[in-house]
């Protein structure tokens, strides 16, 4: 069963999308590290909270910049994410990206 497919049954069978691991991390600061784009576009079509942060003050667009997926990172903010993170961090990952 493809990843996609677990998550939707899973969240069919009333799992909080929101929930974290033991670091902080949500579904959502996973797929930031992975760049799905066919999750991403599942994930961004439920109700989440796009500016959770981990455990360490990162956000899943923080984690999306920080791993280079541009793409991933335009969806996140053309639903609402907001940058979250000292400028110093923000200006390091922008100028490093691309």
């Amino acid at each position: 069963m493809e990843n996609l497919e677990q998550l939707q049954k899973l969240r069919d069978e009333g799992a909080d999308l929101n929930a974290v691991d033991y670091l902080g991390r949500s579904p959502l600061h996973v797929l930031a590290s992975t760049g799905s784009k066919k999750i991403a576009t599942y994930l961004l079509s439920q109700d989440l909270d796009l500016d959770m942060v981990d455990n360490k003050g990162r956000s899943a667009l923080f984690l999306a910049l920080e791993a280079g997926f541009i793409e991933l990172s335009t969806m996140l903010l053309e639903k609402g994410a907001q940058v979250i993170a000292d400028n110093e961090r923000i200006a390091h990952l922008l100028c490093n990206s691309g």
